[in-house]
């Protein structure tokens, strides 16, 4: 309503709820959980966290590596892997 009213103002910082703030950027989705769980990781440091954080699922889904060297594999119709051949 203040914006329809009022126009567009500048601001610097804007409060989501009681007690967080943001400023320029709001980030709610899949950036926003990966930047959360890299700001709560100790290691690495650096960047490298930001590209770990991606790997482990912030929706809780598990990593799984399947090495094809190994031979094909055989898959049922909800795609879960049921053998190699």
């Amino acid at each position: 309503d203040l914006l329809s009213t009022t126009g567009p103002r500048p601001m610097d910082a804007v409060r989501v709820g009681t007690d967080k703030w943001f400023g320029c950027v709001l980030s709610a989705g899949f950036d926003s959980r990966v930047n959360d769980r890299a700001n709560r990781m100790t290691w690495p440091r650096g960047r490298m966290r930001y590209n770990l954080a991606i790997l482990a699922d912030p929706f809780g889904n598990v990593l799984v590596v399947l090495d094809s060297s190994k031979g094909t594999y055989q898959t049922d119709e909800g795609g879960q892997v049921t053998g190699v051949s």
